[in-house]
């Protein structure tokens, strides 16, 4: 839109964006998945067309910044599946695809200003000078501060700097510091569970008297909170990545998803209080690709909702269904164009509350289980991570780019489903960013949310951080 007003123009779309930059010639460059290259599209408007590729070891490229000749960019590269090795990396590329080539291995985003490229070791902003018409690094790198906030979740560093000289920079910990914040149904804050930490996923058990949580900067591990004492205890050991912790019916078990690059993709399955040995329910090898991990355990125990495939890759993800008896061997419950995502069941089990984007937004719908071709469609203007009453009677979900929690009236007990009102229930604008399922979680009665955000809400909360002639002290080097 105008900077004096006036009315904004729709580009094109970015669903789950992860970065745009203007270019001084009238092209913006931008990521719109999470799983997506970079595209080019004029800011006038027009067909988005890709500049990169997707290639060797890399599932996403994010977070693309012109330089200023306006013929290169920068851009990060990474791996879902391996977030921690050294390919994670920023590459320098030409507006004509031409050329393309790998400047700093770092686990974030990158900026340039005044011949300096600033990137992120750690928690320690960097800054060396760089080439803009070759892609070269010149002379050593240099320590501008320590204590720049990354967040883990989406690999950005949450800093910017101008030709001017000056810089602006959130202060925090490596994945923003996140806690576990509890409100009421009117979005009132009533508490946090545990400390801050980098929280990437959260579940309460069926009785809310637990939750399991993904914690880590890019390498998770699971831990188990008693909510009424606010302890926890480690769940799962071991190099690998561990997610999506999922709880059975009768709170005893946890299923989780095991990944990384140290062993192979697995759904794995352990008893709630750590005791025994972690079980496996099934190899992933032929489901490359797993996007989100686990979903939902059925209510009588027999079945495991999980999402396969590569967002907006091919066919993109689909929910499919573990049998936890028989023959064990998983069926596509909806394999559909688009993404499917976020599946759950209905606690009498006969539904299942998912997300797609075959409409072009993602949307959340309800099913029967098992899948018979009829659906419903109960958020409008877009919804993800659906989640159910204990009763049936309401199904929660939050909305893409928005800070509103939302809930819809719904009826499954007789041989139709049925969709009623819609109802905003609060807004929280300090909601984690990240979009890997379970960013929140809600008790049986719909009373509490339990959801992660980014650090504190109340006083005491961390100020941007401005500094003045930032290039002062690089003079010389």
């Amino acid at each position: 839109m105008d900077i004096g007003g006036g009315p904004a123009t729709i580009i094109c779309d970015a669903p789950i964006g992860r970065g745009a930059s203007w270019g001084p010639n009238g092209t913006i460059v931008f990521s719109p998945q999470f799983s997506a290259p970079i595209y080019q599209v004029s800011a006038t408007g027009g067909m988005p067309a890709p500049i990169t590729k997707l290639t060797g070891n890399y599932t996403t490229h994010r977070w693309p910044a012109f330089l200023p000749d306006g013929k290169h960019f920068l851009y990060l590269a990474a791996n879902h599946a391996a977030p921690t090795v050294g390919d994670t990396a920023v590459f320098w590329a030409s507006l004509d695809g031409k050329q393309n080539k790998l400047v700093v291995s770092t686990s974030s985003s990158a900026a340039y200003a005044s011949d300096y490229l600033l990137f992120v070791r750690q928690n320690a902003l960097m800054a060396q000078r760089f080439d803009q018409s070759s892609g070269e690094l010149k002379g050593e790198a240099s320590v501008l501060n320590d204590d720049v906030q990354v967040d883990s979740s989406v690999w950005r560093g949450t800093f910017s700097a101008s030709d001017n000289g000056t810089m602006v920079y959130q202060p925090g910990m490596a994945g923003g510091a996140m806690q576990l914040t509890w409100f009421d149904d009117h979005g009132r804050e009533i508490g946090h569970l545990g400390e801050a930490d980098d929280y990437y996923q959260v579940e309460l058990s069926p009785d809310g008297r637990k939750a399991a949580a993904a914690i880590g900067s890019f390498s998770y591990v699971i831990w188990v909170y008693d909510v009424k004492q606010n302890t926890r205890t480690r769940l799962t050991f071991g190099p690998a990545l561990y997610i999506s912790p999922i709880w059975s019916h009768d709170g005893k078990q946890i299923a989780y998803m095991r990944g990384g690059v140290s062993k192979p993709q697995a759904i794995l399955a352990k008893a709630a209080d750590g005791s025994g040995e972690e079980k496996k329910l099934l190899d992933l090898g032929v489901y490359q690709g797993l996007q989100s991990g686990l979903c939902d355990w059925s209510p009588d125990g027999r079945y495991i909702l999980f999402i396969a495939g590569t967002a907006s890759v091919g066919n993109g993800t689909d929910i499919w269904a573990l049998p936890l008896f028989g023959d064990r061997k998983p069926f596509a419950y909806i394999a559909a164009p688009g993404n499917q995502l976020y599946a759950q069941f209905s606690p009498d089990g006969r539904w299942v509350a998912y997300s797609s984007d075959e409409s072009g937004t993602l949307e959340v719908y309800v099913a029967p289980f098992p899948w018979t071709g009829a659906k419903w469609q109960v958020s409008n203007g877009g919804g993800v991570l659906p989640r159910w009453r204990r009763d049936g009677k309401q199904i929660f979900f939050l909305r893409m780019g928005s800070a509103s929690t939302f809930s819809a009236d719904v009826d499954g007990h007789g041989s139709s489903f049925e969709v009623g009102a819609m109802h905003t229930l609060y807004n929280v604008n300090n909601l984690s960013p990240n979009t890997a399922g379970q960013q929140y979680s809600v008790t049986g009665d719909g009373q509490r949310f339990l959801q992660i955000t980014t650090g504190d809400t109340g006083k005491g909360r961390r100020p941007l951080n401005v500094i003045q002639n930032w290039t002062a002290p690089l003079q010389g080097k």
